[in-house]
């Protein structure tokens, strides 16, 4: 008879980790946002990117999505546009608190801090889903030891007539027409 211990060394670890749904926001009739639990093992520099999805049957539908919340915190949050045919979007925008996603145990990307150069100023300009690395980005406290002002900004498409935008570590967030 096997030992557990024996059966987890012949049994792969899953490259994946199930995540909960915390909460919800959909800021326009195309663009929303959510957060999710985080395993305490999942790693990742503020900017990257990681494979996210559902179970659809027995198999994962994976997407990259940037991660917008910070590398220091608790939970992960995610932006999302809504695609009413897409094959993980048009799932993706009837996320509800409790629904089970999975993310990829690895993250990716050039989109961090040690890629940019000291400066002065660091404004970082997007449209819709683009602003998340940047929030990521502007969460980190080494953003703000290596430029004096930093902020983000995302516009999202003309019929929206609004933008959206974060500063101050990410926590003001505000929606203009």
């Amino acid at each position: 008879m096997n030992s557990p211990a024996a059966i987890r060394e012949t049994v792969p670890m899953s490259p994946f980790n199930q995540e909960s749904v915390l909460s919800v926001h959909h800021w326009t009739d195309t663009l929303f946002s959510f957060t999710t639990t985080r395993d305490p093992s999942f790693r990742f520099r503020n900017g990257e990117f990681t494979m996210i999805g559902l179970k659809v049957g027995e198999r994962p539908l994976l997407r990259a999505y940037s991660v917008a919340s910070a590398n220091y915190e608790d939970t992960l949050e995610f932006f999302s546009i809504k695609v009413p045919d897409g094959p993980l979007t048009s799932r993706l925008q009837h996320l509800k608190q409790g629904d089970e996603i999975i993310v990829s145990r690895k993250a990716t990307g050039t989109l961090v801090i040690d890629n940019l150069e000291d400066g002065r100023n660091l404004y970082l300009i997007g449209t819709g889903t683009g602003l998340a690395p940047f929030l990521s980005v502007i969460r980190d406290p080494e953003t703000y030891e290596r430029f004096e002002k930093s902020g983000a900004a995302a516009r999202l498409p003309p019929r929206q007539g609004a933008c959206l935008w974060r500063d101050d570590y990410g926590k003001n967030c505000r929606m203009t027409n």
